[in-house]
């Protein structure tokens, strides 16, 4: 015979271990007197206690939405091979306010999306810093469902601080597609076609999320990829990235589906993103790719890869390691002066005074004119110009820089207002004259005074993080 007051003592401390797990369960009302039988035991504790705690295996790959959950207390092990993203999750018992579950991350990384809206309302996350979660090998973290908020809220991790909050810097040059030298048809700066492909590309103006600008791509004939090195041939640097991971984010627009998506090439094997769904709206396209043993380059890449309508892509940013950002990321850049500086009186040349070339891609914020002296006689006229691989062309649409002579003012300041492309410059390096890599400056009129004139062109230059990692000879 069973001691019914040490059954009754051992429920009672069942109670609170199966709500502490999660599990809402109204105990049987016992009858004093009642024998306790191992039939009524097996009903009211074993089965209960059974279904209170559950342990699912998943290997999904790729992103999830309303992922299906064994219930009511679940621990989920991921053992999938590739990362493996979460936007909501759906207990299969139902989500109940209290409810816990605990999400491990055995061979590859878990994330879990904040609010996302892949997942509908009721099964959505919210993370504690409303960044996306990353649970990396090894690590777990557990959510409570809030019936309050009806969501479900991440308690504890023991992935620490490892959010996307704390992803270092972007790795790619003009990620905002601001300098667009060789015109608004051609890729921008930093930017190429690569592996073939027939792709219109144009600077769209009027419909990116973040970024001064996006890529647009329209169809013709072929898949087409446009592409970033952060570390090309030449200059990667070889057994120093075995194994480590890169990460890329980029939000795109897209009508069709399986068009627009984006990759990590590094010379031996490619990762790419999911499709967007061609719903017509900005989705954010991750992926993360392990960099292979013979690994010869490390290039991102933004792909249109069926035809359909025009897409665009929009700030793409990539960083080192397994957690990828939630949204964009700048790249470090600097604002600095190109300083010209023209000896003397003021002689009207009509053509190049000065030429200059630069290692890197800039752009021409504004340009600023300063004179040790007061013009008089006529007024100082200085034009600064691009080349563009057949003519000079001003980078200002009708005045230049003008001092005037009937003023005792020694300074001016114009922002270019010509043809966008001319205030934007390529990297230019050797014997060759290279098309939108040379800016000039010359004085369309002389006047007396304005001695020893300084022109100033003041813009942006990105700093890529790896800069000094790339060949002692590389050019942009």
């Amino acid at each position: 015979m069973i001691d019914f007051t040490i059954v009754v003592d051992w429920i009672s401390m069942s109670i609170p271990f199966l709500v502490l797990f999660g599990f809402v369960w109204a105990p049987k009302s016992w009858t004093p007197g009642e024998l306790v039988t191992a039939a009524s035991m097996n009903t009211n504790i074993r089965d209960h206690l059974n279904e209170a705690i559950r342990v699912q295996t998943v290997s999904d790959t790729g992103t999830e939405d309303d992922f299906a959950i064994d219930g009511p207390f679940a621990w989920l092990r991921c053992t999938n091979s590739a990362a493996l993203t979460i936007t909501g999750a759906l207990l299969d018992s139902g989500n109940i306010d209290g409810t816990k579950i605990i999400i491990e991350a055995t061979d590859a990384t878990v994330t879990l999306l904040h609010q996302d809206a892949g997942s509908v309302a009721g099964n959505r996350f919210i993370t504690q810093d409303e960044h996306m979660l990353v649970i990396i090998m090894g690590q777990r973290a557990q959510l409570i469902y809030d019936a309050t908020t009806t969501r479900w809220r991440a308690a504890h991790s023991t992935t620490g601080d490892v959010t996307s909050a704390s992803v270092g810097p972007n790795l790619l040059g003009n990620p905002d597609f601001l300098i667009w030298p060789a015109g608004d048809a051609a890729a921008p700066a930093y930017w190429a076609i690569v592996g073939g492909g027939d792709a219109t590309l144009a600077r769209d103006t009027g419909e990116t999320v973040h970024g001064h600008f996006g890529l647009e791509l329209t169809w013709v004939g072929a898949s087409t990829t446009v592409a970033q090195h952060i570390f090309n041939t030449g200059d990667f640097p070889g057994a120093t990235w075995e194994g480590k991971h890169f990460s890329i984010v980029c939000r795109a627009k897209a009508t069709t589906i399986n068009q627009a998506r984006i990759e990590i090439n590094d010379g031996v094997a490619t990762t790419v993103s999911d499709f967007h769904t061609g719903g017509g709206d900005f989705e954010l396209l991750a992926v993360t790719h392990e960099i292979s043993p013979s690994a010869t380059q490390i290039r991102v890449g933004m792909t249109m890869a069926v035809t359909g309508n025009v897409i665009i892509f929009d700030f793409p940013t990539a960083v080192e390691g397994l957690i990828q950002p939630d949204g964009p990321r700048p790249c470090p850049s600097s604002t600095g002066t190109l300083g010209f500086l023209l000896p003397g009186d003021p002689v009207l040349t009509g053509t190049s005074l000065i030429i200059y070339s630069n290692p890197r891609p800039f752009f021409v914020n504004h340009v600023q004119v300063q004179a040790l002296s007061a013009v008089s006689g006529t007024d100082l006229v200085i034009d600064v110009n691009h080349w563009d691989g057949a003519a000079l062309q001003s980078i200002f649409g009708g005045a230049k820089i003008i001092l005037a002579q009937a003023s005792s003012h020694q300074r001016q300041g114009k922002v270019p207002d010509g043809t966008y492309r001319y205030r934007c410059f390529a990297a230019a390096f050797g014997s060759a004259r290279v098309a939108d890599g040379e800016v000039s400056v010359d004085i369309d009129t002389a006047p007396t005074g304005g001695k020893n004139p300084l022109v100033e062109l003041r813009g942006i230059q990105y700093q890529r993080p790896y800069e000094s990692l790339l060949d002692f000879d590389h050019v942009e």
